[in-house]
């Protein structure tokens, strides 16, 4: 006799079905009434004004203190790699003119100026740790100095990391060329792995991020193992979303020029970031929520044990010994 699990396959998925619904709507509920939305466009605002100072800081600090050639072109790929939003513009590219038009003025590039610069785009980080700070529900802030240190090394862990993906990316150009030198046609060179790497490095790049994030920033102590799986959930949202924003992009680019006109890129920019910066956020309090979750666990597990052992004291004192 063959019996149908069909019903009950149903009404599991229907289960999980609505399980998610309720997760999504709560989840969105408590965003909403921390006003995580508020706080993501606070983020974006900042980012529009302190991108570009530390670019020019970027470009001073690398032109007098390493004086490494041809950097502004490597700046240009590693901005446009984390940031592709800042390339879907007709004719030459917005942050490329911006580049080179700052890096034809010495002004701009001195080593005072620079140095104002780099300090002024410290805003975006300290917007990033308070907004996580109130997404976990902390009032209490740090000491000033210390939080000002705080938002000086996230911004030269920050320019490391676009280093960083700058140097890939030029690693990557040169194996390429490396290899098609000495491919043949019995050898044909496969690009799988450097397409690949293409992909992967950049998210690696956004998961060391989102790691820093959520285990530093908070005014509390949270356990490293704590926030691994929900950096990795919001890692792959974000990059998701990027390029979802980015075949939106290139698919109405011609409506958003017609409605913005000839700041439509700047427009796309902070459109980019206020999303990007709702995913890390909302990342944030999943991180919070789970971190609390953990914690009330061991403590109903701590205190579990601790009834079971008064139990057990308590029988032991009626037990009767034999001299």
């Amino acid at each position: 006799m063959v019996i149908d699990q069909n019903p009950s396959e149903n009404r599991r998925m229907l289960s999980l079905v609505k399980e998610a619904f309720w997760f999504v709507y709560h989840n969105t509920n408590d965003f909403m009434s921390v006003n995580g939305h508020y706080l993501a466009a606070a983020i974006a605002f900042y980012a529009f004004l302190s991108i570009f100072p530390l670019t020019i800081a970027l470009i001073t600090l690398w032109r007098f203190v390493v004086g490494l050639e041809g950097f502004e072109d490597r700046l240009i790929s590693g901005i446009v790699t984390q940031i592709p939003v800042l390339a879907e513009t007709p004719g030459p590219s917005f942050v490329e003119g911006f580049i080179h038009n700052v890096s034809n003025e010495p002004a701009v590039t001195s080593s005072l100026t620079g140095l104002t610069l780099f300090i002024a785009g410290m805003g975006v980080f300290g917007s990033i740790r308070k907004s996580v700070n109130l997404i976990w529900g902390i009032q209490q802030p740090r000491p000033f100095l210390t939080e000002r240190a705080i938002d000086f090394i996230m911004m030269m862990v920050a320019s490391s990391l676009l280093f960083f993906s700058i140097v890939l990316s030029a690693v990557f150009s040169f194996i390429q060329e490396i290899a098609s030198l000495l491919a043949t046609d019995r050898t044909p060179f496969d690009q799988w792995f450097l397409l690949t790497a293409g992909y992967v490095a950049p998210a690696g790049i956004t998961y060391i991020v989102f790691l820093v994030v959520y285990w530093w920033l908070p005014n509390t102590k949270v356990k490293f193992t704590d926030i691994l799986g929900v950096a990795i959930l919001a890692s792959i949202a974000f990059e998701a979303t990027k390029y979802i924003f980015i075949f939106f992009l290139r698919n109405s680019s011609g409506l958003l020029t017609s409605i913005y006109g000839s700041i439509s890129t700047i427009m796309m920019f902070f459109l980019f970031v206020y999303i990007e910066s709702i995913i890390l956020l909302a990342g944030a309090m999943l991180s919070a929520k789970w971190s609390n979750y953990l914690r009330v666990r061991d403590q109903r597990r701590q205190n579990t044990m601790l009834i079971a052992n008064l139990r057990r004291i308590n029988e032991s004192d009626r037990v009767v010994f034999a001299p």
